[in-house]
């Protein structure tokens, strides 16, 4: 995650350097920093900013013509974003139903095209894992999916009724294996039960080995400095030479199957472990502006840049979309109907501003009007909740929801606070508050969560997306770091 994008509702796109933004030394003045906790001391680092422009249709009368200079562009709030992994081009939503693709790294915010479909807002934009289509969802409360190679709207998902608030891919992962916390050497975090050597850590237990130095293909040849073939001037190949060999051998079998291992250590000293994970606010970015939406947006969403791509796996044939009426569908692209619905039941408000999955794909977890998150079990069937949670009277509506990689904890914005829930049964039967604060935001509707895939940052964007709802617009950024008990 290098980059992060924002989009307001004054129209502009603004990019932020993240790293920038949690390594400076920027500091917050203190009119900036009297609302935040004393954690949150740093100011965002600003790179760039571009209008997200409307364009006009091509043979559309006009009644009065204006000159087409920069002072009288007509801008459009930004309600969504999309931005492609290595930053080439992202995808801004405009109000009048309009999809702008522009160019990020090369003439920054020139728009190549536009896709026309939509009648109203584009509310939500999500690219497909091979980035050549986008699901977009609009307040006309239809779904389309296009191909961003011809610009074209391939499929349409109808919706009965409400404004579209979210869409999202099923996940697809295997069951987190999860990494215990240790000392860190040379920067790099490994397993509790696992040693380090030289800042290499191994899967299979010898710590005690040095880090390679050489293709294993050249792991047979040991000569001396002097050109001699008596194995470094130890004569005939000895034990230490054959448990040098060995341990390069079995360190570079592990880091091939590093991916594989869910047991390989993470680099950087935050990890994630099974015991109770936290969100600490030190020497994070608060960053307040006119408009922090979209692309995060404090109309609101948020969308990043990272040098790796997407990581995560999804399913392409199976999406959740999740509508301003409160109704959940599930939808299978090869399909004219929605494959599951779930609307409100009675004695729940019809509202429902986001939604997300677990991260494993088997459940549905949706925020609710009255305080409450509701769970629903893909394989039960999602036409009844299989669990609620709620919180305290008068921290209303929860607005945003996002899923830890873990898959024990989910965090969840409400208008009072961020909280961390979580989800094991076993807290929840003996823990009376079975949440934890995460302090920093307080007083306004949150648009959008983001974790990045490595569960290392979590960045929380306020913005009401346009819909009802005081909004502080400020994106605020975490780390998340292991508390163990």
């Amino acid at each position: 995650m290098r980059w992060v994008f924002t989009g307001g509702s004054d129209g502009y796109i603004r990019r932020f350097d993240w790293f920038g933004s949690i390594n400076g030394k920027v500091p917050l003045t203190v009119a900036q920093r009297h609302p935040f906790v004393d954690s949150v001391t740093r100011a965002g680092v600003l790179l760039s900013y571009w209008e997200n422009e409307e364009p006009t249709v091509a043979g559309k009368p006009q009644v009065l013509h204006v000159p087409e200079t920069t002072d009288d562009l007509k801008l459009s709030p930004v309600y969504s974003l999309a931005v492609q992994n290595q930053s080439l081009w992202l995808l801004s939503g405009l109000e009048s139903g309009g999809i702008n693709l522009q160019s990020v790294r090369h003439d920054e915010g020139k728009i190549i095209t536009t896709l026309r479909k939509h009648n109203s807002a584009v509310s939500v934009l999500t690219l497909a894992n091979d980035e050549k289509s986008v699901l977009s969802g609009s307040w006309d409360g239809m779904v389309y999916d296009w191909d961003l190679n011809t610009g074209q709207a391939r499929r349409e998902f109808p919706s009965s009724s409400g404004q579209i608030s979210s869409v999202a891919f099923r996940p697809i992962s295997a069951e987190w294996q999860e990494i215990r916390n240790t000392a860190l050497i040379n920067g790099v975090s490994g397993g509790r039960d696992q040693g380090l050597s030289n800042g290499v850590s191994t899967s299979n237990g010898d710590g005690d080995e040095d880090a390679p130095g050489s293709p294993v293909e050249s792991t047979r040849s040991y000569d001396s400095l002097f050109g001699d073939d008596n194995d470094m001037g130890m004569g005939e190949e000895d034990e230490m030479s054959r448990a040098i060999a060995n341990g390069l051998g079995s360190d570079s079998a592990s880091l091939e199957n590093g991916r594989e291992d869910q047991n390989t250590n993470s680099i950087g000293d935050t990890i994630m472990a099974d015991d109770v994970t936290r969100i600490h606010t030190n020497e994070t970015p608060g960053t307040r502006n006119s408009c922090i939406n979209g692309g995060l947006e404090t109309n609101g969403f948020l969308q990043t840049a990272s040098a790796n791509g997407p990581l995560s796996s999804t399913d392409q044939n199976m999406f959740l979309a999740s509508s301003m009426d409160g109704t959940l569908r599930i939808w299978d692209i090869r399909e004219p109907n929605p494959v599951a619905v779930s609307t409100p039941p009675k004695g729940v408000p019809p509202w429902c501003m986001n939604s997300c999955w677990s991260t494993n794909g088997n459940f549905i977890y949706a925020g609710r009007r009255n305080g409450t998150v509701e769970e629903f079990g893909v394989h039960k069937g999602i036409g009844e909740a299989t669990r609620t949670m709620k919180f305290p009277l008068g921290s209303g509506p929860v607005s945003a929801l996002a899923a830890l990689p873990n898959g024990r904890h989910l965090i969840c914005a409400s208008f009072d606070n961020l909280r961390l829930y979580d989800l094991s049964e076993n807290a929840s039967k003996h823990s009376t508050v079975p949440f934890y604060i995460i302090p920093g935001h307080h007083g306004g509707v949150i648009s959008s969560l983001y974790v990045d895939t490595t569960g290392q940052y979590l960045i929380s964007i306020a913005g009401n997306r346009g819909w009802e709802g005081i909004t502080t617009e400020v994106l605020l950024g975490y780390e998340v770091v292991s508390v163990l008990s």
